[in-house]
């Protein structure tokens, strides 16, 4: 599975959509000037008809009136589909429930586990959880970005499945997240609305006819009526094409991505029965996987299987079949589903074993680069050791916007006692009393954190952090950057939570587009990543640098290395920031090359992996921890 190449498919795939949806939009036109002509022409209206049925006047304001509905219907939902926090307006549009990271439920506590640790051992942020209070057995992710990704799942998928064959629906939904399936997703449910905003109007005007039905006495009233009929007639028909047309823009999308993160989660899982079992669990349950939620049509395309009853399920499915996406992964299923019972609630979720440590051996870049997006069932274990291994309060800290401030700044405190005492005399001073004094109840526990626990510690803290207003995001941001800066230079760690921070209420990032300026930042972000690893040495920051630049001949040739003094850090963000701006491919691409400069001496220390995964967090890119070979 190539990370980037799948989200390049996925871009590339906006174009059967503007296809489709001028199809569909042609045919509602068509449908619905055909039915005003033949009700105009039935009721003698003096109409000069140049063909037929066609008069190039009314088709005009017919096609004009009809293509204004259809259209501001698309960009109003496009626009409210866009933005930071998409994923979590798509999870309250369909009844979601934030799941609190304190939480003591037996059940929300697993399904937390089990995101954390796909998190953790993909290497992306952790997302927000909600609960939609559905009995069926169905998921979702959502989002413009892996950074502002949500995953929610309905109560009966967290009642019903075993932890494995949550770990399997989880890791589907993390595969629309890696495979850039959801920004496309969600652009589709803006042409989807769209497509049957004039049957959603049709419906609210069918709704009036009881009121209607009041003044049939009155002069006029039955004209009311009959119109009221007609109308809605008219738009039942044009319904049943939006309907159709919509299901087609989604089918086309939906159903080889479903099978793509079919196999993604099993690639991650390495156990085929977590999904199959999910699968086959909703092919049983008599709900199955059908919402009731009378939104889920706007989304249809977003669900773990099949969220909607239609006529049409057969021909114009958004998802494979159950049984083919079950063949897929085993293939000697028969073909019949196991008779689903509500099982005993979970006992206190663990995780066995013990976690392993990062790599200090030499490491390939080949090696690296593969694991993008890949987590493997080792990572999944390791992740589940590490999320355990977290004192419970620490995770309970972690789960509300004030105590995950504090616990950010803790992690922040430099090792060096001297350095740690400047820090924690500014936090004195600048946090009110009760603050300081909960930041110093959590202190010894974060001073026991291993440091392969800290990374992972942040990135929990992140879905309370976004609920920060403006205001407060940015003083804190202020004061972890003080921090960070006590000691006058900025270690792997810092530079991995400033970049997390930076999702926060972002006030807006600088990008750079012009290709010179930004060749000239390139260069300087990839001088910066050579000189990590050199010790203040030219000549092997000079060959680091070689190595990688070698990376980003197709894109800049010109590159050379530039002296470490002349590297601002205001600069790398600007830089960073501008790449995110870029497709896929060139992050990538430029990922291969930071990757290229630090293994350019074929040893990987924990502190070059600490860079590697620095820059993969900058870059949004899916990296799994890189584990010791034993």
């Amino acid at each position: 599975m190539n990370f980037f190449e799948e989200q390049e498919k996925a871009r590339k795939r906006s174009g059967l959509l503007v296809f489709y949806f001028i199809l569909g939009v042609c045919a509602i036109v068509a449908a619905i000037y055909l039915a005003v002509a033949f009700g105009l022409k039935m009721g003698h209206v003096k109409i000069a008809w140049t063909r037929g049925l066609f008069e190039p006047g009314l088709f005009a304001a017919v096609a004009g009136a009809s293509l204004l509905i259809i259209l501001s219907a698309t960009l109003w939902k496009s626009s409210q589909m866009g933005g930071k926090k998409s994923g979590e307006r798509v999870a309250l549009l369909m009844g979601g429930q934030l799941v609190p990271s304190g939480t003591s439920d037996p059940y929300q506590r697993r399904l937390l586990n089990v995101v954390e640790e796909m998190a953790i051992a993909s290497g992306s942020p952790v997302p927000p959880v909600y609960i939609l209070e559905d009995d069926s057995i169905n998921a979702f992710a959502a989002g413009q970005s892996a950074s502002d990704a949500v995953i929610a799942v309905t109560r009966g998928t967290m009642t019903m499945l075993s932890r494995e064959e949550l770990q399997g629906v989880v890791a589907h939904e993390f595969s629309h997240i890696f495979n850039g399936d959801m920004r496309l997703n969600l652009r589709l449910v803006g042409i989807v609305f769209g497509i049957l905003v004039i049957s959603l109007i049709g419906m609210q005007m069918l709704r009036l006819l009881r009121f209607s039905g009041r003044s049939r006495s009155d002069k006029g009233g039955g004209y009311v009526v009959f119109f009221i009929v007609l109308v809605g007639i008219v738009f039942m028909v044009v319904g049943c094409i939006g309907h159709i047309f919509s299901s087609l823009i989604q089918m086309a999308v939906s159903r080889q991505r479903e099978y793509l993160a079919d196999a993604s989660a099993v690639q991650f899982t390495r156990n085929p029965n977590g999904i199959a079992g999910a699968l086959k669990k909703i092919g049983g349950f008599a709900q199955g996987s059908v919402m009731t939620e009378a939104r889920a049509n706007e989304i249809a395309h977003l669900f773990f299987a099949n969220g909607i009853k239609s006529s049409f399920s057969a021909l114009f499915s958004t998802h494979p079949p159950l049984v083919n996406r079950i063949r897929k992964i085993d293939p000697e299923f028969d073909g019949k589903f196991p008779d689903v019972k509500n099982p005993a609630p979970p006992a206190k979720d663990k995780a066995p074993g013990q976690a392993a440590g990062f790599a200090s051996a030499a490491s390939s870049s080949a090696g690296i680069v593969s694991s993008v997006a890949s987590p493997t069932a080792r990572h999944l274990k390791y992740a589940g050791q590490i999320n355990a291994g977290i004192p419970e309060s620490l995770s309970a800290a972690s789960s509300d916007p004030y105590s995950s401030r504090l616990t950010i700044l803790g992690l922040l405190l430099d090792p060096d006692e001297k350095v740690r005492s400047v820090q924690t005399e500014l936090l004195a001073k600048k946090l009110d009393k009760a603050s300081f004094f909960e930041f110093r109840r959590i202190l010894p526990d974060l001073l026991k954190l291993k440091q392969t626990e800290k990374l992972p510690l942040a990135a929990k803290c992140l879905p309370s952090l976004r609920s920060l207003s403006p205001v407060q995001a940015s003083g804190f941001r202020k004061l972890a950057e003080e921090l960070i800066l006590a000691d006058a230079k900025v270690s792997m760690f810092e530079f991995c939570v400033r970049r997390m921070l930076s999702t926060i209420r972002p006030s807006g990032p600088t990008v750079v587009r012009s290709g010179k300026n930004l060749e000239t930042l390139a260069a300087k972000l990839l001088s910066a990543v050579a000189w990590a690893g050199a010790s203040h040495d030219r000549g092997k920051a000079g060959a680091a640098f070689q190595s990688g630049a070698k990376e980003l001949k197709g894109i800049w040739p010109g590159i050379a290395l530039r002296d470490e003094k002349d590297i601002s850090a205001a600069e790398l963000d600007v830089c960073l920031d501008s790449l995110m701006a870029k497709p896929p491919a060139t992050r990538m691409q430029f990922f291969i090359a930071c990757v290229q400069c630090v293994v350019s001496d074929e040893k990987t220390t924990p502190e070059e992996a600490e860079l590697i995964r620095a820059m993969a967090v900058s870059l949004e890119i899916p990296l799994p921890p890189m584990l010791d070979a034993a």
